[in-house]
Parts: structure tokens; sequence; C-alpha cells
């Protein structure tokens, strides 16, 4: 029956192009949607899976609240010759007020990440200039806390860590003197209420001498994660730290969570739907004498049912193959833009295992579940009716 099923698909070599150019259309939507909507954090990326390998003071984690502990920074010497870690970053990580005349300014505390721009570009500064490695009172903010709080690139600023801060006092010891050098473009995250500093203004912020919150590690190989981990945890044995793997993986539920992604997306999972449909349909509908004579013949509706699945999957498979293709050479340049448009070094959009599992997935079952309506409505008509058609 697939060797049937084939053949009279190709029999109408341009229906079969054209709906399977409707189904590429509709997976390079769904794979774009989904890898725009599972927006990483920094980290190692693996195919859409994201790692975070970090070091910590045992028992001091990074909560909402309040940011403890640290960690002598000569520990990344201890490491640094593991065959599989590419380089570890320490960072001071740290909640600040913005205060002005012994008032706190800024709402909330906003969190800080004190780390060169060696090893996390994050963003790429729109105006102004980013910090260098040296300075130890230079930040960069979000246009979107620039305009809330009415900040401009050359302002001296007032800062204060949360945690010196009690019952709303403000001590002047604590008070910390910074300029704004870089305002990046807004991300619509919560990266709009991150400021940015070098290492050595966390530091300068923490008062801290050579100690770290926290340091991140980049792998080569992120395959070799947990392998690395453990090599890692061997070597810190005698340290009070912690070594964490931190794993994002791909939710598919997440894009529902954006109105336009769930629009988009269902757009073109009809597009797909809609594609195999028509073409099933059309099909049987101009090849009924052909299945007449097959069930003239004896044939079971089972055989009959399996024609056209078999048909729709058909289509299914060339539609995605294609657009697979399609949106990898598309994502890989979408990248070259991103990057060169935010400065963000790693490759976001990755067209995951489980991306493609996903998109190919939608297809697969619409094409199945509209393939039984036309098998169900030939299996019903008279045999004779059908020998009959032209």
């Amino acid at each position: 029956m697939f060797r049937l099923a084939l053949k009279m698909l190709l029999n109408k070599k341009l229906r079969l192009v054209l709906s399977s150019l409707g189904i590429t259309i509709g997976v390079f939507i769904m794979i774009f949607i989904l890898c725009i909507s599972v927006f990483p954090s920094t980290g190692n990326i693996e195919g859409g899976i994201y790692k975070d390998i970090t070091i910590s003071e045992k028992g001091k984690i990074s909560a909402e609240e309040e940011i403890t502990g640290s960690v002598d920074e000569n520990i990344a010497n201890k490491i640094k010759n593991i065959e599989n870690i590419n380089r570890v970053a320490p960072v001071v990580e740290t909640f600040l007020f913005f205060i002005e005349d012994n008032k706190i300014v800024t709402q909330i505390p906003s969190l800080f990440l004190g780390i060169d721009t060696e090893y996390l570009p994050l963003f790429k500064v729109k105006e102004g200039e980013y910090y260098s490695k040296n300075d130890k009172n230079k930040i960069i903010i979000s246009k979107a806390f620039s305009e809330k709080y009415r900040l401009s690139i050359g302002d001296i600023v007032c800062v204060i860590p949360s945690k010196t801060i009690h019952a709303g006092i403000v001590s002047s010891e604590n008070k910390k003197e910074v300029e704004i050098t870089g305002i990046f473009e807004n991300t619509e995250t919560p990266n709009d209420a991150i400021v940015f500093g070098s290492y050595s203004t966390g530091k300068y912020l923490n008062n801290f001498q050579d100690r770290a919150t926290v340091f991140y590690v980049e792998l080569k190989d992120v395959k070799k994660v947990e392998e690395t981990k453990n090599e890692m945890k061997e070597k810190l044995k005698d340290c009070n730290v912690e070594v964490k793997v931190e794993t994002k993986k791909v939710k598919i539920f997440r894009i529902f969570e954006n109105l336009t992604s769930t629009i988009l997306f269902i757009v073109a999972l009809f597009n797909v739907a809609f594609s195999s449909f028509k073409s099933i349909s059309s099909n049987a509908s101009e090849q009924e004498k052909e299945i007449g004579m097959l069930k003239a013949i004896g044939i079971p509706k089972r055989a009959i049912v399996k024609l056209f699945i078999y048909q729709g999957l058909i289509i299914s498979a060339l539609g995605c193959f294609v657009g697979i293709i399609v949106s990898a050479i598309f994502l890989e340049k979408f990248n070259e833009i991103f990057i060169s448009a935010t400065g963000i070094t790693a490759k976001f959009f990755a067209l995951s295992p489980q991306v493609i599992f996903y998109a190919v997935l939608f297809p697969f079952l619409a094409a199945f579940l509209v393939s039984l309506y036309p098998a169900y409505k030939v299996t019903k008509t008279k045999t004779i009716k059908m020998l009959k058609s032209r």
C-alpha cells in the first residue's frame, strides 16, 4: 500500500509540490516560534539544552531576596587545567538600591552582575560604551531602566547593596558612587532591571578583596557536563564550595505565554493540516475509479484507510524535510544577524533535537487525522458508484 500511495501522489506531481510547500512554510514558522519562545539565560548551549556549571559557597546560594556567600577567586586556578573547561568567569552578584540624598529612589532592588565583558558580552550597547575590565565604578543599564528613573550616560549615581540596609536606613559608609557609561536596548525580559559592571566594580560595591560570589564555567564540550562536574568536585573537595549544573530544556507550552506566538503557531498548524487535507481529498475525488477497482478485487477497507494515511504521511515527511533544511539555513543566518545586533555571542536560536521533534510531531499528527475523513468517505461510498466515476 505504501508504494501504491507514493505512485498515486507522483501522478499529481504539481499538487504534491504545492501541498509540501504549504507544509514546509508551516514547519518553518513552528520551528522559528519554538526557537524564539525558549530564550535561554547565559550558559553553555547544546542544541536547545542550556547548561550552566556554577561554583558557589556551600550552603549559600543566589536567591531572589538576597545573595550571600563568597568564594576565593584563586579557586579558578585549581580547575583551569581540566581539559573540558574553556574558561572560568568570576562573578560578583548583589542587589542594589539607587539612592539620592540618602533616600532610596528605585522601587525594588536591581540585580547587579559584576562580570568582565571578555567572558560574557550580554548586550550590545546602543548608547555610550562598555565598561572595561579595570573599571571599578562603571556600569551599564537598560534603556527602559534609564527612562524609568531618568538616568543618562555620564550620570554619577549613588548605589548601596540591599544587604547593608537595615530597617530602611541608608548607611553613608556603604554608599558607592558609580558612573553610567552605556545603555543597552530593551530586551522586554527581567534583564531590563539588571545592572552590569566589571568584576572589579562588583568587588568595589561588595567590599570584596580577592573573592567572588559565584563562578560560571564555560565548557568546550557540553555533552561531557556531568563528567566535568565530577572532575571539578574532586579537585575542589577540600574547599567549602558547591558545584552545580543547572539545565534548562525546551518546554513546548512556553509558546502559549505570548499571544502573538500562540496565534502564529495555530495558523502554522492549520496551514499544515489544510495542505495535507486538500491534497488527499483532491486525490480521493480524482482517483475514485482506481480505488473502486481495489474494493472490487477484495482489498479490505483497512488497507484502503492505510492508503490514505500513507499519502498524508508522505506529504508531511517531504514538507518537514524541506522545512527543517530551510529552517537550519535561516536560523544560522538569523543567529549571525542577532549576534551582530545585540552583541550576544552564544547561538541562542538552536535547531535542537527537541525543536525538530515537536516541529515534526504536529504535522504528522495533523496529516494522520485529516487523512481519516477522506478514507472514511471513500470506504462508505458504494463500489459500483466509484467504478462509474470518471
